[in-house]
This record gives C-alpha cells, structure tokens and sequence, in this order.
C-alpha cells in the first residue's frame, strides 16, 4: 500500500481541508507606480511576462505599491484550461512577438 492510500484510511471519517494545486511558476509580481517587475523565487527577473500581464496589473491592481505571490499559469481559451507546467515561457514570448495563438498570456494565482 501506497503512503497516500495509507494517509487517506488514516483520514477515513475524520474532515479534512483540500486544496487545489497548481503547477505553474512561482512568480513575485511587485509594482511600484508605473514599474512592474516579475521576479522568480529565488529572485531572477522574468521580464518576459511584462508584455503578456503589464495591462492586467496596471487595470486591475488599483493600489500603488503592492507585492503579489502566486502560481502563474498560462490558459487555453479552447479547451478553457490552464496549459500543463512550463508553458509559461512560451505563453509570454508568444504575447512578446504577437503571435495570435490559443494560450493565453500566464495568468497569476494568488497565494
């Protein structure tokens, strides 16, 4: 028997809270004003993501400083699911060349 399947009969009965995981990027989002940088976890600039998110910070995010840690995943609008993990680089350079494509620039997943 597996680790989880004895976890899961250890937990049989009991509640439990689940959660969601998403497999994407880990991305830092920090806005200062107008400047918007995309940092990774171990704090490597990702500017690659600027084109693709740039109009959805600036829209969206109506303070003017702030901080955002979350999964960035990219979505296909035809199938309307998140893409499987690594597709973010090509999301964002897609975005970056204006490429017409069904994925979708990476979106971000709040922590």
């Amino acid at each position: 028997m597996t680790t989880w399947m004895r976890d899961g009969e250890q937990m049989r009965g009991k509640r439990a809270v689940v959660e969601c995981k998403f497999d994407g990027d880990r991305v830092q989002i920090h806005k200062n004003g107008s400047s918007i940088n995309f940092f990774s976890r171990n704090f490597k600039e990702h500017p690659e993501f600027l084109h693709g998110m740039e109009d959805l910070v600036m829209n969206h995010i109506l303070t003017d400083k702030c901080i955002l840690d979350g999964e960035m995943l990219a979505w296909d609008r035809v199938t309307e699911r998140f893409v499987d993990f690594g597709s973010n680089q090509t999301a964002a350079k897609e975005a970056r060349d204006a490429i017409t494509s069904d994925t979708q620039v990476p979106c971000p997943m709040g922590h």
